[in-house]
């Protein structure tokens, strides 16, 4: 890791040797465990503990010879024929001894259409169909994985607004517009290709309602098109997400 930083971001390096240069070490019972020992070397809080990480795989991922190549800290998702991406799991196991990272198969995923590839690299990976599929809690393609997502957060508004009711309306109209409405679906709508599916309407409904509840009022189709624009614009900042 410390190599790593010297070589790609090397204006932070004496910081880090300072930091990581001589193992830390945790007592349990009557068993010691090394820094060194776990899967992220880094000391837990630290906030360069990502970038440290990621800088420490890049360049084994640059290696990869599969078309798509995505890492975000230890998810690996690799994408191209299964001849090619089973020589690149060859490949990340044979420097698993000097990383220190190996592919739980239990964990790992293997999303194709039709059948499944033969490659003894993919024994014991789950088989999901593009449709069910999800990469880093977002839908890959439209279908029940994004139709179940999508009507969880439906639910999950809905009993939000059954709760915040109980509080004072500033106190519930700020909750509901900086934590649970636009921004719990913010993840969903950067990451999947939801446009106009049904659940973005019916979000919005619930949303509208739930103003309702806690501003003791009613909103005409106008008052809800003006109550969802910024503040900036005379709104009151609860955003819809169709």
């Amino acid at each position: 890791m410390l190599r790593s930083v010297l070589s790609t971001v090397s204006g932070i390096y004496r910081f880090c040797h300072l930091c990581y240069n001589n193992l830390s070490i945790l007592k349990f019972d009557d068993r010691t465990i090394l820094s060194q020992d776990r899967i992220v070397p880094t000391h837990q809080g630290d906030p360069l503990g990502s970038l440290l990480f990621c800088v420490s795989i890049h360049p084994d991922l640059l290696r990869l010879q599969s078309e798509l190549v995505a890492g975000f800290m230890d998810v690996l998702t690799l994408g191209g024929p299964s001849d090619v991406v089973a020589a690149d799991l060859d490949y990340i196991s044979s420097i698993q001894d000097d990383t220190g990272l190996c592919i739980d198969a239990s964990k790992s995923e293997i999303i194709s259409r039709g059948s499944r590839p033969r490659a003894a690299h993919f024994e014991g990976f789950i088989s999901v169909a593009p449709e069910e599929a999800e990469l880093l809690g977002a839908p890959l393609y439209a279908g029940k994985k994004m139709d179940d997502l999508l009507e969880n957060r439906c639910s999950d508004i809905n009993f939000a607004i059954s709760r915040l009711s109980l509080l004072s309306a500033h106190d519930a109209l700020m909750r509901l517009k900086m934590s649970f409405s636009a921004p719990k679906m913010l993840h969903t709508l950067r990451c999947s290709q939801c446009v106009n599916h049904p659940c973005l309407e019916a979000f919005d409904n619930q949303l509208r309602k739930g103003i309702d509840t806690i501003c003791n009022l009613s909103l005409t189709d106008i008052q809800w098109l003006q109550a969802s624009l910024p503040v900036k614009d005379g709104g009151l900042g609860v955003r819809r997400v169709s």
